[in-house]
């Protein structure tokens, strides 16, 4: 279990990760510095999250668990989408991905707004399809 220290360190680390985020990307308005700014905020909270497992924090996700992807509203930023797409793009799965996509929008409206008893659409067999280019909500995730 994290101590409160290291709560407080988390807490800080994500507010400086927004602040420095919100200063970078009103200095840079283009789509190529968006993806990679993603990118960049994404590896902070791993890199957070590795710090605390170097700590001797132990968390019990991996794959095969996907609790937290089944029972959770899962939001994402508009550069992580754009971070997703193109990925899927590159895999050639854009199409069949926005299908699905479609028919999950309609499920996920009868959501609550933090439970949503609806497993994640890029959940593929208990394994996170999008991991690399997962939103910070989902990294931030993490069972004790």
């Amino acid at each position: 279990m994290p101590t409160p220290q290291e709560i407080a360190e988390l807490k800080a680390l994500d507010k400086e990760i927004e602040k420095e985020s919100l200063r970078r990307l009103r200095a840079n308005r283009n789509i190529d510095f968006v993806l990679q700014f993603a990118g960049y905020a994404q590896a902070e909270v791993d890199r957070a999250r590795d710090a605390v497992v170097r700590k001797g924090v132990h968390f019990d996700c991996k794959k095969g668990c996907s609790w937290c992807c089944r029972s959770f509203r899962i939001d994402a930023l508009p550069q992580e989408i754009f971070r997703i797409a193109r990925e899927l793009r590159r895999r050639g799965e854009l199409t069949s991905i926005l299908n699905l996509l479609s028919a999950y929008s309609e499920r996920a409206k009868q959501a609550t707004s933090f439970r949503r008893d609806t497993a994640c659409p890029f959940l593929i067999d208990d394994a996170c399809s999008i991991y690399a280019v997962r939103p910070m909500m989902c990294r931030k995730c993490n069972s004790l």
